[in-house]
């Protein structure tokens, strides 16, 4: 199976391998990193002849290398499913931003000055990140890998400053982990963090990423890791962020009217909901539209490579926002919502992998 599969679909099957934890709830690190080390390495060995280099650590993230294409991969999981921590403190965190060139200054230790209510002349001045997605940088990079683990009680940086210049070094993830890792990318890069590997060596390759700071960020972002096609379509592209048409997620957290490919205006209008279901569903984004907002920044998207979903879904029109109370497995919108963000994408991009299928409940959703 594995000579079948391109460096595209190997990367984006080692960033699907991070999210095998997503459904862990009351489970200690521990546990967590046991489970992990037991079933990651199968996992990867089936996409090539991958092996764990560093890690995995904590909610989780870890670092591939294949000696055959002379890549190092940083894959970073989406959201757990039960972890407050992320949906709140990572996902939902736009409310507050961080200047990200301050913030550069100061090695990326996590200390940082969050903004809110900030005006148009400081959106248009500066260049901001979410509150969340510095706190998910600033896990990754200050949290050392577990005893037990590759390369132990390193910290994420001082590995990747041993990466040699000859090497590639892509760094990936799906959901919130298609967040982190461009944000991760430029950040680490921009820093004053050691490093051999020459910046023509570093891509990025994002799925189903939300927004993770405004125009200036994006800009920086994309003059530093160009996309690898003006006009990107398809999953072979890097520093682009692969998007599902019918992906809610990287639809957040950019409300301006401008953006008509990837708002949250366009939630609503999603799984042929009824008439009754788009009324609420435009009520709760009109909720949720009060956190980015708040921040005073208008959050734009970096440069997506659309995908049309492979199979004829929804297969009915969602009347109810969850599923009904005397059926938990019932129709909603939400279970379209589920299925577009976690399932349609290996049947695109590796359909044949079916290891690495999220488990039947899809969760692990940003």
């Amino acid at each position: 199976m594995s000579s079948e599969l391109n460096i595209y679909q190997q990367v984006f099957g080692l960033s699907m391998a991070s999210n095998k934890l997503f459904n862990t709830q009351n489970e200690t690190l521990a546990t967590m990193q046991s489970t992990m080390e037991s079933i990651l390495p199968n996992i990867i060995t089936a996409l090539g002849s991958w092996t764990v280099a560093w890690g995995s650590s904590h909610n989780v993230w870890y670092v591939a290398f294949n000696a055959k294409f002379n890549t190092y991969v940083v894959a970073i999981a989406g959201t757990a499913s039960h972890s407050i921590y992320d949906k709140v403190h990572e996902d939902g965190a736009v409310a507050y931003v961080v200047d990200l060139l301050q913030w550069l200054c100061t090695a990326l230790t996590g200390a940082f000055t969050a903004h809110t209510m900030l005006d148009t002349a400081d959106d248009k001045k500066n260049t901001y990140i979410s509150k969340g997605t510095v706190e998910g940088i600033t896990a990754l990079l200050n949290n050392k890998s577990p005893e037990a683990a590759q390369a132990p009680c390193t910290f994420l940086g001082d590995f990747l400053a041993t990466i040699p210049a000859t090497s590639t070094l892509v760094f990936t993830g799906h959901s919130l982990g298609g967040a982190l890792a461009p944000a991760l990318a430029l950040a680490w890069w921009k820093s004053t963090l050691p490093k051999q590997i020459p910046l023509a060596n570093v891509k990025t390759y994002s799925t189903a990423g939300p927004t993770a700071g405004n125009a200036n960020f994006v800009t920086l972002y994309e003059q530093t890791f160009p996309p690898s096609s003006a006009n990107p379509t398809g999953y072979q592209n890097w520093n682009v962020n692969l998007v599902n048409t019918l992906d809610i997620v990287p639809q957040a957290w950019c409300d301006a009217e401008d953006e008509s490919a990837q708002s949250l205006n366009r939630i609503p209008s999603f799984y042929n909901s009824t008439w009754w279901c788009k009324k609420k569903l435009g009520a709760a984004i009109s909720l949720l539209k009060i956190f980015p907002n708040a921040s005073g920044v208008v959050y734009r998207p970096i440069k997506p490579s659309f995908f049309t979903p492979t199979s004829q879904w929804p297969f009915f029109e969602p009347d109810s926002i969850l599923p009904p109370s005397t059926d938990p497995n019932g129709p909603c919108w939400l279970g379209d919502a589920l299925y577009e963000h976690v399932l349609e994408y290996p049947l695109f991009v590796i359909p044949p992998l079916q290891i690495l299928q999220f488990d039947e409940q899809a969760g692990g959703s940003s």
